[in-house]
């Protein structure tokens, strides 16, 4: 099954992961693999109902399904593949078009349209950062977990993309790189919510923080494979001008600054948050 109730404007963002559908997951091995760790953590925190093999599933931000059809052999349970990007669901869904109990919704994270207490288990891997307000969004998440269920995301934070912000930034001082948050301000957030709700002593949290990288052996590699996982997306406003030879060269002059013996690095600052909720 898939429905739409994407109502917040945030197509620019649909848009851009829309088209990087095709090329997603030959550039994201990163992301899978961060994805990978991220389950490994909820499944050490939460092993009572993920190895229970009967539990509903959310894929939050789903992308082109990877993890919704691998997910699919850890329960029987309702499936649920949500994405802002209709091009991405095309292919979640053809990916998992065969197997039952699954359904895809077009949504936005910070208006979940899913009954309160319902969900088993929240996966949300490399996604609530492109939130307009993260609060919403994890207050969303909190809302319709269950009693017992597990509710975990990793999310870039300050430090990621740190080459391309400080190369741009010799450039002009337009906003092209994203700001992210850090790790303790979004874990002051998910206090405050847990706070508000009344829920403080009724939850567990876990945060870890790490580095990974990918290394190119040149800028336009750099920026293809941004492009190719959608992350060439900024934000709020931006300088929309050509880029032009002139400012290309000097962009590349800027980031060759950074060139390791491996390529130049696009550095990646991973906060992985698993929240379990008691009965």
């Amino acid at each position: 099954m898939w429905v739409s109730i994407l109502s917040v404007n945030k197509d620019r963002i649909a848009e851009n992961f829309g088209k990087a559908a095709f090329q997603y997951d030959e550039s994201a091995a990163l992301q899978r693999d961060i994805g990978e760790g991220l389950w490994q953590e909820m499944e050490k925190h939460c092993a009572d109902t993920l190895n229970s093999g009967d539990f509903s599933l959310l894929d939050l931000g789903c992308g082109s399904g990877y993890f919704t059809e691998k997910w699919r052999k850890k329960t029987k349970g309702d499936l649920i593949g949500l994405d802002i990007a209709p091009g991405m669901l095309r292919h979640a869904r053809q990916r998992c078009e065969s197997k039952e109990n699954n359904f895809f919704v077009n949504a936005d994270a910070e208006r979940l349209a899913i009954k309160s207490a319902s969900v088993g288990a929240i996966f949300s891997n490399f996604v609530l950062q492109w939130c307009e307000n993260l609060h919403n969004a994890l207050e969303e998440c909190l809302r319709i977990l269950k009693p017992g269920g597990c509710f975990g995301f990793s999310i870039p934070i300050s430090g990621t993309l740190v080459e391309l912000r400080e190369s741009w930034q010799k450039v002009d001082h337009y906003p092209h790189v994203n700001s992210f948050f850090s790790a303790e301000e979004v874990k002051s957030l998910l206090l405050e919510i847990l706070k508000h709700k009344g829920d403080s002593d009724l939850t567990q949290m876990h945060l870890s923080t790490y580095y990974r990288a990918n290394h190119y052996a040149t800028f336009k590699d750099v920026l293809k494979d941004l492009k190719h996982i959608g992350a060439n997306t900024v934000k709020g406003s931006r300088n929309r001008g050509l880029m032009g030879k002139t400012r290309f060269a000097s962009l590349e002059e800027n980031y060759e600054q950074f060139r390791q013996e491996n390529g130049l690095p696009v550095s990646y600052q991973v906060l992985n948050v698993v929240v379990k909720k008691y009965r």
